[in-house]
């Protein structure tokens, strides 16, 4: 993915994660995952956070994305 695609996907998901209240979520339709917030997090399963990883740069996932506790 070219660098200006991952810096307009930061932006989406920036506007998504400050658009959000606490446990409020988001669906990705194409991969068939949600998320949820958790504080400045978007929280989802392994699978889901696997897809979401594809899209952002390595600091961006680790700074807003985190495994539900159930570790799916």
């Amino acid at each position: 993915m070219e660098n200006y695609q991952i810096k307009e996907n930061e932006k989406f998901f920036q506007k998504i994660i400050h658009g959000l209240n606490d446990g409020g979520c988001y669906i990705f339709p194409n991969a068939m995952e949600i998320y949820i917030k958790q504080g400045n997090y978007l929280v989802g399963s392994k699978d889901g956070l696997k897809k979401i990883s594809k899209l952002v740069s390595k600091d961006f996932y680790n700074t807003y994305f985190k495994l539900e506790e159930n570790g799916k």
